[in-house]
């Protein structure tokens, strides 16, 4: 993998996004755009706009990563919390987790609910955990809590160097509700644009293997010029499949397309990505994104 690609995602690696507290990996994202000449600016919900040039073709990708929120009390006086990854229980028992102001637990599954167990501190009401694993490059893959959408953020940036103008929007988990995110699509201003998102590896499609392009389905369909991507020679499925982000680019009027990274151990502590899977995505996102 490049150096490019492994120095981008250690970079990240320390930075929370937790849902409704995405601010440090959305500044970080912020500078980075900055840099390459794009204006930024975030709304009060936590979205993040970046656009340079013209604005160009767009890029949708969510910022949040998994999180766990105490609800209040439960058995034997624990946490009780709710869970913001769709893994079960039994999956998810026995994982550590920290909090933004310091505070670490173990997610404990008892008696039919998920439970914080502290390990420093009492949890407060409303307080947001995230999986206290760290995220880290080893032999072939990026590995860790969140891993995934970090690496579709490294594809991204490292495309979006090949481009003078685009738009990216960066989605908080509380600034895209069904009315709100359509709403923000709108505002873009795009004419097309390509969404991101991840796959579970056991979804028949293996990781190492390529990204995979959403060609159709019974509300998104793929948009005819997007085809010659299909034939680009890349480690690359066609599938039909519904993602939310995807499917709400053509109401808005855009011409999208929708592309997924496949991930091994999705929405837990040790999201696997191989190294070859985001790279294909990089150079397929050159591609999405090049001039009409």
């Amino acid at each position: 993998m490049s150096h490019e690609l492994v120095g981008l995602f250690a970079a990240m690696a320390p930075l929370g996004s937790a849902a409704g507290g995405e601010g440090p990996l959305r500044d970080w994202l912020a500078s980075h755009l900055m840099e390459q000449g794009a204006d930024v600016s975030t709304d009060a919900l936590g979205n993040l706009l970046a656009r340079a040039g013209g604005g160009g073709p767009l890029v949708l990708c969510a910022l949040d990563e998994p999180t766990f929120f105490a609800t209040g009390t439960g058995h034997e006086g624990r946490g009780v919390v709710a869970s913001g990854t769709a893994l079960g229980l039994e999956v998810l028992s026995g994982r550590r987790v920290r909090s933004a102001g310091g505070h670490e637990a173990l997610l404990q599954a008892r008696a039919g609910e998920l439970l914080l167990d502290p390990l420093s501190g009492l949890p407060e009401v409303g307080e947001a955990f995230t999986f206290a694993q760290e995220r880290r490059a080893v032999e072939g893959a990026l590995v860790g809590p969140d891993a995934g959408r970090r690496s579709l953020i490294c594809a991204v940036l490292a495309a979006l160097k090949w481009r003078v103008d685009f738009t990216l929007l960066g989605l908080a988990r509380a600034g895209f509700s069904p009315q709100g995110g359509q709403d923000l699509l709108l505002r873009s201003g795009c004419s097309r644009g390509v969404a991101l998102d991840l796959l579970e590896e056991e979804d028949e499609h293996k990781v190492g293997c390529g990204p995979v392009l959403l060609a159709r389905s019974s509300r998104y369909v793929a948009p005819e010029r997007m085809r010659g991507l299909f034939g680009t020679g890349r480690q690359t499925a066609v599938r039909p499949e519904l993602r939310s982000l995807a499917a709400r680019l053509q109401p808005a009027g855009i011409e999208g397309l929708g592309i997924c990274l496949p991930v091994r151990y999705l929405g837990g502590d040790q999201e696997r990505i191989a190294y070859q899977d985001v790279e294909g995505l990089r150079e397929l996102l050159k591609e999405a994104l090049a001039p009409s």
